[in-house]
Parts: structure tokens; sequence; C-alpha cells
């Protein structure tokens, strides 16, 4: 199928169209990719952004003295912080390019940087959604698109729980101190270890993977009739359905994909190191991966922007003290590196999904059927 991403007219106008239909469960996660639901969710950050910026991170930090410490950064600081972003998108370029075999660099970075811009934005599985339909529009088909949406998200899940387990035999290793952190790295272990072992388990074992459905179903549907609320059906039929993208992942592709994933998140890790180092934090720089690693396991969880700079901070303030001068600098090390990681790619990411759009008259904002204009002389979306 590597041909069908490089070669507009492999595939027939009504082939297309026919391969664009999603089934049910697609559907449903386009349905979440709504204008609608994207301006509900744009307006629910907002909101939260502005109880966490105005009312809450005041009570932790003194935005004079993070404003201060931003400020005192060098130019050529800030260019190595730009430096390790754009190697960090061209990372996640190529994680995308192993689940879409055929797809160019220079697309799968493209859309790497959009779907960062739209995680950003909006939380919750919009990021995925917009995946799928990115390669549906790269003319990959239905099935092709799904399990390159759930690999990412699969492989982002895995590296996400070995990263507390990584980061503490690092330290270590290294005969660093985890004082303050013991019981930070030892949560990180647990969740490392029982996730992953939850993993594997529901991969080799159908019985256990349809047992956690089943109780998956009887607990969200409890919750959903408690908050008058439809509950999702067949809890059990998409556990399975992970089983079989996992199986599948580990048997083809699975191995440099999580290698490129882990990648991925130790770029970020050493992104955070270089903006504490920058605005002078002068504690061992070690234990900030303990930190990093633990809390990489919380973006795992729909939470959103504002909220993970609040646990950063929290995490820094045990650590330190909430007397201790450090904190700021510490803190305007999270703000410097959550621009470069969060902020940044919001404004680029939608500048490439309006360009595409109105180039290639369709949509990846809507609940519409993902469509081609079936033009022997159009360009790529993305290309």
């Amino acid at each position: 199928m590597a041909d069908s991403a490089t070669d507009p007219d492999s595939r027939r106008p009504e082939e297309d169209e026919g391969q664009a239909a999603p089934d049910a469960a697609v559907q449903k996660a386009l349905d979440k990719a709504s204008r609608k639901r994207m301006l509900i969710g744009v307006g629910g950050t907002i909101i939260v952004l502005l109880i966490i910026f105005v009312v809450i991170l005041p009570q932790f930090i003194d935005y004079e003295a993070v404003i201060d410490a931003f400020l005192s950064m060098e130019l050529w600081q800030h260019g190595v912080l730009l430096v390790m972003m754009a190697v960090t998108w061209v990372v996640l370029g190529f994680q995308f390019r192993t689940t879409l075999p055929g797809l160019d660099i220079v697309s799968g970075t493209l859309a790497m940087i959009a779907s960062l811009g739209v995680k950003g934005s909006i939380p919750g599985p919009m990021d995925t959604a917009f995946r799928f339909r990115l390669a549906v529009a790269y003319k990959y088909s239905v099935e092709e698109s799904t399990l390159s949406a759930a690999t990412i998200k699969a492989l982002d899940w895995v590296a996400r729980l070995l990263m507390p387990s990584i980061a503490v035999a690092i330290l270590i290793t290294s005969g660093q101190s985890i004082a303050g952190l013991e019981w930070l790295a030892i949560l990180g272990v647990i969740l490392s270890i029982g996730g992953i072992a939850l993993l594997v388990g529901v991969i080799r074992s159908e019985r256990l993977a349809r047992w956690i459905g089943d109780k998956a179903q009887l607990i969200v549907g409890s919750l959903a009739k408690r908050f008058k609320r439809t509950a999702p059906g067949d809890l059990s039929a998409r556990i399975l359905g992970l089983r079989e993208t996992g199986q599948s992942l580990v048997s083809t592709r699975g191995l440099l994909g999580l290698g490129l994933t882990l990648v991925i998140q130790a770029g970020y890790a050493v992104m955070l190191t270089l903006a504490m180092a920058f605005v002078g934090v002068d504690f061992d720089v070690l234990p900030v991966s303990v930190i990093w690693a633990t809390l990489a396991i919380v973006y795992m969880l729909p939470i959103g922007p504002g909220l993970i700079e609040l646990a950063y901070i929290f995490i820094f303030s045990l650590y330190l003290g909430r007397d201790n001068p450090m904190l700021a600098p510490a803190s305007a090390g999270v703000m410097v590196f959550r621009v470069y990681q969060w902020l940044i790619p919001i404004p680029i990411g939608y500048a490439l999904i309006a360009w595409w759009q109105k180039r290639d008259k369709f949509s990846l904002l809507s609940t519409d059927t993902a469509q081609i204009v079936p033009e022997a002389s159009k360009p790529e979306p993305g290309g």
C-alpha cells in the first residue's frame, strides 16, 4: 500500500470514495472532531487556562520573578530550544511515517506539527481523530488510517509507561540521589509496571481483554447513568480491537516505533532540563528526569494545558519547598519549556490546517466523510 500515498493516480475516485466511508467506530471518532465540539473544547480550554493562570498559579509562584527569569535568557539559549523543538518535530514525522509506509517525511512532519496544535488546544482524543482524517486525505484506506492512529496512540502510552522506570534506572546507575523524590519515583515505577503488565496481558489473553472490557462497560455505564448521560457501547469490542492492534503492532513495526517514541520523550526531557538550566536553576538536573517521567503518565489523561503546568510547579514546590528561592526560576523553567512544547505548535498547526483545507477543498475538522478532490494534477495535502 506504500504506492498509494505517493501516486495520486493509483486509485480511481470511486475507489477512494468507497474506502473513505468510515465504519461506525471510526465515524464516532470523527463525531468527536466536529466543529461544534472543537469550539466547545477550545472555549473550555480557555476558561480552564484563565482559572489556573489567574486564580491558582499566583498562589504558588511570583509572576514577576517568572517574567524576569524568562527575559534573562540569552538569544542563543532560545535558539537551542528552537532547534530541540524542530528536531523533536522531525522525529515525530518519522514516527508517523512508520505507521503509514510510503508517506514522505515532509508530509509526516507537517502532519504531526498540526496534530500537536490540535492536541494543545483541545484535550481528549481530537488529535487521534485528526491524524485518522489526515491519513485518509493522504489516500490511505480507512483500515490503514485507523491502524496508524491507534498505533501512534498505543506507542505513546507504552513509552509514557516506560519512562518512570527508565528515569529511576538512570538515576541509580549515575549514582545521583533522589532525596525528596523517592515517593514520586516509587509511584512512577508502580504505575509503569502495572500499566505495562496490563497492556501485555490484554495483548496475550483474549479472555482477559474481554473481562476488562465487560468490567469497564459496567463502571462507565454506572457513571453515565448517575450523571444522566448515554454510556458508550460495547467497550469489550473496543478492548478486543486494541488487542488486535497491539498484536499487529508488535509483529510489524513495534520496536522501531517504540524506539522513536522514546526518543521523542527523551527530547522533551532534555528540553525541560535545558530550560531549567537557562533560567538559572542550580540544583541537580537529573532529578528533573524523575519529575518529567512521572508526569509523562499524567499526559495520558485528557486534562489539557494549565493543569499540566500546575502539576509541574506543584511537584517542584514539594521537592524544593514553598519558601525555596529556587522555586521561582524552576517555575519559570516550566513556563519556558511549555512555550516551546505546547504553545508554539498551536498557531503553526492551525495555519497548516487552514492552508490544507483552503488548497485542497476538504475539511480536516468536520464530521463529513474525508474526501479528496480527484484531480490527477493535484498535489497531496501537506506535501
